[in-house]
């Protein structure tokens, strides 16, 4: 059965609930189908999403100058203060 004969066959019994044993598997597994389908996209678009944002805050992006604490201390922007954190900036 190709998939458009599938797809066709979901169509036209959409409104209609299946009666004999044959059309209840039928119903389950294009149900199961189109299941499947949609939880891969879902994966599919969290993933790239995930990797888009994780490939945002580089040190390409940031720029890993010399920063100066309080306490007179010189640390690297990126590699000291930011890298692998949670941060917030503030300019006043």
């Amino acid at each position: 059965m190709s998939d458009i004969s599938v797809a066709e066959g979901f169509i036209q019994d959409w409104g209609q609930c299946p009666s004999t044993e044959k059309e209840v598997r039928q119903h389950d597994m294009r149900r199961l189908l189109i299941a499947a389908s949609l939880l891969t996209f879902a994966a599919t678009l969290i993933l790239s999403l995930v990797q888009a944002h994780a490939g945002r805050w580089r040190t390409d992006y940031v720029l890993n100058v010399p920063a100066v604490t309080q306490d007179r201390q010189v640390l690297r922007f990126y590699d000291d203060l930011i890298q692998d954190r949670i941060f917030v900036l503030n300019f006043i």
